[in-house]
């Protein structure tokens, strides 16, 4: 009965880190298809409206523009990876805890959790080290044997990419196709 109840447990476990990625997978498509294009920053007015920036207007007659949508996907990105990560931290104190579940599953479980914790750490020294170099916003989101850096920017250039691979490299180990570093304009 033990196994029955060890499989459950790992399959749970399976289900949220598919939640997870799914969660990010969606994003990311969502952040592609909303801001695909951004009016240059020459043509700006004093008031701070842009020539030919997209406009967004809602039932209520709230206007956004391209770029305040950009500033909330970073806000809601992270929302969403707080949320996500909280859900998966209560399921994994739930089993480390739960003392009918078998010894292997609860430092299975507390292993987990020990994992998130580092990875949530890791994530922010990425960010801030990132944000240090001078980049307004960027959004680390760390899986088991890769990582994604989205980075609030116009165009990256050679050194700053190779700045921000030494970043990632030196904190977290990975290399080449495990790290993916996306741009957002």
């Amino acid at each position: 009965m033990s196994l029955k109840r060890s499989l459950i447990v790992l399959a749970m476990v399976a289900i949220v880190c598919a939640a997870v990625y799914m969660n990010y997978s969606f994003q990311q498509a969502n952040e592609t298809s909303a801001v695909s294009g951004e009016a240059d920053s020459d043509a700006q007015y004093p008031d701070g409206k842009v020539l030919g920036e997209a406009m967004f207007v809602s039932a209520n007659g709230d206007v956004e523009t391209a770029a305040s949508i950009k500033k909330d996907y970073f806000t809601e990105a992270r929302m969403n990876r707080q949320t996500t990560r909280d859900e998966a931290t209560e399921l994994l104190k739930s089993i480390a805890s739960d003392k009918n579940n078998s010894e292997e599953v609860r430092k299975k479980a507390a292993s987990d959790l020990a994992e998130v914790a580092a990875a949530v750490e890791k994530e922010g020294k990425i960010e801030s080290l990132i944000s240090a170099k001078g980049f307004a916003n960027s959004l680390a989101v760390m899986g088991e044997s890769s990582i994604s850096v989205m980075i609030e920017t116009t165009g990256l250039s050679m050194p700053e990419l190779a700045q921000i691979k030494e970043i990632i490299i030196n904190e977290t180990g990975f290399s080449g196709p495990a790290i993916k570093i996306i741009e957002i304009k």
